[in-house]
């Protein structure tokens, strides 16, 4: 049975088996809308809906008439009358809608572009082009049907932000979310999700265009809903109580331990101590000391300044050879970033500790960029059990929940992106009395680099579009694995990077997106433009000619590319990038040449979205500067060959008959062989698809006198497994087998066989079409079943649908009718997943002979 189509973006249309139906007048389209819609329908009610000013007479003949119409144009038992006054769609008909697009969409990896083009065709209004009065009935049963839609499309759009939201795709949310509000502007779910997307890309003036937009909406300022500053003296809470309870036991004489502060910059080292001081009594003596970042002290300049420090307050005891605190006072040594002092002072202090047992406790943060000198002192008080080192990670999504209740879910895990965590950065994003000099300050500090090394890793990993691993790094970089694993160990053990260890391999990149942002900001155009195109160089050194691995690499390349200036090289990859998807999948038996993989995954055969991007490409072609180069000129060819091909499978051959003529013209215009193969190759297919042998002999026949020599040896290989299936459908069955084998043998031969397997598979086919033709059926079920087996390590593919529908009818000849029955219902299950016409007649008159049979 037939397979229906319901249109309504962008004008209604009704679609049979893929083809357009044309009705005379509009109510007849809607009539069939309806009852595909509601399947059964009462016949009084339709006609009030759709003649409500008719008597119930005239109305009763309009409707018979519309039923009429729909018959003649789809076949008599599409609409069946039943007994009670009830009119109902055949229910073996198949009904598509705008919905089954939506809901099926393969969102997960689509680019901006894409969703461009998809929300595009559901932006319009459906049923704009009713060109009738209707009355009550009708307007309410289209303001429910509208209803019906939108809310299935806003919920399957509601499911696909959640998706890059989740993912950090925030251009993709902001496309989504956008139409979302064209849909339904009265929910706040999108604004919030717009306004966390642009904050995270940094658009900052568009956050207060939805605050206004939301505060007009909903009645309420959003920009009076402040947060509370991250309270020093809360989010250190617990390390701050731990550093205080051994102040305690030091003052109280019991045994004590010292206190070591480890943390990256902006972890909030500095509150805690200033937290400490700022809860101490006058019993105990504080001194203490700040060594600035970017600061190097001389030697002994720290050791000298605390030792001063001490004399000056009357604590310290000169009377022996070695200075210690004086017995019966206590010191409370506090430094803050001890591993920037030099390496004098801490053996100093070390000593001085020592000697002063019982009477100085040593509270001192350092950051995760440990030097030797420190690590060995450190060790050796840790040795005798006599000091604590409290580390400072960042705050997770449980604390800032704590600090910000106001929050969504989503603007927190946001804020996690955005500063990794980091307290500093946190009150810089919330403006918690954080400069931008402040800022700018911290982030050099932070983000300095020892060696050249690290700055171009780093300056790197801020342009690049992904994550990568360390084997990748260090290919782009062009340098020692071992070197760039030390180098990123450190990156690592600073705070700057992290591990990603989402996939089986670990992948390496920033801590929090303002360092990645500040890092590439301070990077000059120059050096951003040679970057990109170092980076889009290696991704194209990688490409294996293999669709379904080289197709997560298209967008990287034509982004890199774009960014680094070069753009005819990116229109080129764009234009790749479309013609793989279209690629080969249209044809029951692809043609599969040397530079080309020999299947595709998916089968795309939406015409408006293919025709959409294939004219935006196509005036992208127009603006290039280089568009006449013959470079340029074979690219618009490819194209050209693309669009042929694509009409010619959805059954619109006039269409693409006017880009094959004009592939002939510019190939041989520019002696391009391969564009002038390709489109006699096109003529032959369609001519076999119509059955039209003696176009099918003029297109050989052409390209055996006029390009013989110029073919390759598998083009060769392709014309004679073209000609040996013209031979056998002209009952040459010897002369067609002899030519068949021939162009197997080299297929065979060849060092990439995988690329070749669609090629074989046809010869065993038309091995079998002779078989078949000379009514040696059990022969031709053997190279049937041959083909089959090569084909099959895909699910579902057009060649699958014909090998079946072939097999069937080899049993159907055999009389063996159930086992017919199995192949044929096979076959009918790939048509119908693939989408593709040729054939497919003659499997509906076959399965007619099977029932008639029973």
């Amino acid at each position: 049975m037939k397979t229906l189509e319901v249109r309504l973006y962008g004008g209604t249309r009704i679609l049979a088996d893929g083809k357009e139906i044309e009705f005379p007048f509009m109510k007849a389209a809607l009539l069939l809308i309806i009852l595909s819609d509601k399947k059964s329908y009462s016949r009084k009610k339709l006609q009030l809906m759709l003649w409500h000013d008719k008597n119930e007479q005239k109305a009763d003949r309009n409707l018979r008439n519309t039923i009429y119409v729909i018959k003649q144009k789809l076949g008599g038992d599409v609409i069946l009358t039943e007994k009670n006054s009830k009119i109902r769609l055949n229910e073996n008909i198949s009904v598509l809608n705008d919905l089954d697009i939506i809901n099926s969409l393969e969102y997960k990896d689509m680019c901006k572009d894409d969703l461009q083009d998809i929300y595009s065709y559901f932006s319009d209004e459906i049923f704009e082009d009713l060109n009738f009065e209707y009355g009550i009935s009708l307007d309410d049963y289209i303001r429910n049907f509208k209803n019906i839609y939108n809310e299935n499309i806003y919920r399957k759009l509601i499911e696909i932000s959640q998706h890059f939201m989740h993912v950090m795709n925030y251009e993709n949310v902001i496309i989504t979310c956008e139409f979302m509000i064209k849909l339904n502007e009265y929910d706040e779910k999108p604004y919030k999700n717009l306004i966390t997307a642009y904050n995270s890309l940094g658009i900052f003036s568009k956050i207060a265009e939805i605050d206004k937009k939301m505060s007009d909406i909903f009645g309420y300022d959003t920009s009076t809903d402040k947060i509370a500053h991250i309270g020093n003296e809360y989010y250190r809470d617990d390390q701050i109580f731990y550093t205080l309870s051994e102040i305690t036991k030091f003052n109280q004489g019991e045994k004590y331990r010292h206190i070591g502060i480890k943390g990256a910059s902006g972890s909030g080292k500095t509150e805690i101590l200033n937290s400490i001081k700022l809860q101490q009594n006058n019993d105990t003596k504080i001194i203490d000391y700040s060594i600035s970042n970017g600061y190097t002290p001389c030697k002994y300049e720290v050791f000298n300044y605390i030792i001063n420090k001490i004399r000056n307050n009357l604590l310290l005891d000169s009377s022996s050879l070695y200075d210690i605190v004086a017995n019966g006072q206590k010191v409370i040594l506090i430094i803050d970033n001890l591993d920037l002092s030099d390496v004098e002072s801490i053996e100093e202090l070390f000593n001085f500790i020592i000697r002063s047992e019982n009477r100085i406790l040593l509270i001192a943060t350092y950051s995760m960029d440990l030097d030797n000198k420190l690590t060995y002192f450190l060790n050796s008080l840790s040795t005798e059990g006599l000091f604590t080192e409290i580390k400072l990670g960042n705050l997770n999504f449980n604390d800032l929940k704590k600090a910000y209740a106001n929050l969504s879910d989503e603007q927190i895990n946001n804020l996690i992106i955005q500063s990794g965590g980091n307290p500093f950065l946190i009150n810089y994003l919330m403006n918690n009395g954080v400069t931008k000099e402040m800022y700018n300050a911290f982030m050099s500090v932070n983000l300095s680099c020892k060696t050249q090394t690290s700055l171009r890793i780093l300056h790197l990993l801020s342009i690049m579009k992904n994550r990568v691993d360390i084997n990748t790094l260090s290919d782009i970089l062009n340098m020692n694995v071992d070197k760039v694993v030390q180098e990123v160990s450190q990156l690592i053990n600073r705070g700057i990077l992290i591990e990603n260890t989402e996939q089986d391999y670990v992948e390496i990149e920033f801590c929090n997106n303002l360092q990645k942002e500040y890092i590439c900001s301070s990077i000059k155009n120059i050096e951003k433009q040679y970057i990109h195109k170092k980076i889009a160089d290696y991704y194209e050194s990688i490409l294996c000619d293999n669709y379904s691995i080289d197709n997560k690499y298209y967008t990287i390349i034509i982004y890199h590319l774009t960014m680094a200036k070069y753009m005819d090289k990116a229109f080129i990859y764009k234009c790749k990038q479309f013609n793989k998807i279209y690629n080969i999948s249209h044809e029951f038996f692809p043609i599969a040449l040397d530079e080309e993989y020999s299947y595709s995954v998916n089968f795309n055969i939406d015409e408006n979205m293919f025709k959409n991007k294939y004219e935006e490409l196509m005036e992208e072609m127009d603006n290039l500067k280089n568009k006449y180069s013959e470079t340029m000129l074979k690219v618009k060819i490819n194209m050209l060959f693309c669009y042929a091909r694509f009409y010619k499978s959805i059954g619109k051959f006039d269409e693409a008959q006017e880009k094959l003529n004009e592939i002939l013209r510019l190939s041989e215009s520019l002696d391009y062989f391969i564009g002038i193969f390709q489109a006699h190759l096109q003529f032959i297919q369609y001519s076999i698809n119509i059955n039209d042998l003696k176009m099918m002999k003029s297109h050989l026949k052409t390209l055996n006198n006029d390009y013989k020599d110029m073919m390759s040896e598998v083009q060769y290989a392709i014309y004679l497994r073209f000609k040996g299936y013209y031979d056998v459908l002209e009952h040459n069955f010897k002369s067609g087998i002899q030519k068949v084998e021939e162009a197997q043998e080299i297929f065979k031969k060849q060092h990439k066989l995988y690329k070749m397997k669609f090629n074989i598979a046809a010869c065993s086919f038309v091995k079998g079409e002779a078989k078949f033709l000379q009514n040696e059926f059990d022969d031709a079920f053997e190279y049937y079943m041959d083909a089959i087996s090569i084909c099959h390590d895909k699910e579902i593919h057009p060649s699958l649908a014909l090998l079946f529908s072939r097999l069937g009818l080899v049993r159907l000849k055999q009389q063996s009718f159930d086992e017919a029955k199995y192949y044929f219902e096979k076959s009918l299950k790939q048509y119908n997943t693939v989408g593709f016409s040729w054939g497919k007649e003659q499997l509906y008159s076959h399965i007619d002979k099977i029932y008639k049979s029973k």
